[in-house]
């Protein structure tokens, strides 16, 4: 969650993770669920990244957004998400991971410019990549190989959603609220 205007959240994630068409459910810090409507899902021109809002009496905290034009390569950052868990169990867990950045100004498509050593799973994508002092400095969605056929986890960094964000959010019509029963298949 990126910004809280009264009741309303908007969660800034990777618009691949929003690409099948329907609704979608967030899980709030606190468990609660939410149903997420597809006219509340905006994707940002020319970038792996989209925003939606939620509606929630609840006062949730937002991630504080650092500056990712002070970032550089060998910094320490932290990278967060959902992680599917494998095997039989078929459930997702929050997965956090340290490690250093690589790059700060790769000239990867859809906007990624960050590369980083952090263990990354499938199912992170839209995951946060946070600084030293936990700011949100970047949003994770790419594994890939480099040069070395080593894996290294990707993101876009948080100056490219600040770019787009008044003339995106204000396009989005409010939700209701919406406070759903969970779906079984997420591990708190």
């Amino acid at each position: 969650m990126v910004e809280r205007r009264g009741q309303t959240y908007t969660v800034l994630t990777n618009a691949h993770v929003l690409q099948n068409v329907g609704t979608y459910t967030v899980v709030a810090p606190d468990g609660k669920c939410y149903s997420i409507k597809p006219d509340t899902i905006r994707a940002l021109p020319d970038l792996d990244l989209a925003v939606f809002l939620f509606k929630s009496a609840v006062p949730y905290s937002v991630a504080r957004l650092g500056d990712s034009k002070q970032l550089t390569a060998s910094q320490t950052v932290y990278v967060g998400g959902w992680a599917n868990s494998g095997g039989m169990l078929q459930s997702r867990v929050f997965f956090t991971s340290p490690g250093q950045l690589t790059e700060v100004d790769s000239q990867l498509p859809s906007g990624y410019s960050l590369s980083y050593t952090n263990l990354v799973r499938v199912g992170m994508s839209g995951g946060p990549v946070l600084d030293q002092e936990s700011q949100l400095v970047g949003i994770n969605g790419l594994i890939r190989l480099n040069d070395e056929d080593a894996i290294v986890g990707s993101g876009i960094k948080i100056e490219q959603f600040q770019q787009w964000h008044s003339q995106i959010v204000k396009t989005i019509p409010l939700p209701s609220a919406s406070a759903i029963a969970c779906p079984r298949n997420y591990i708190n």
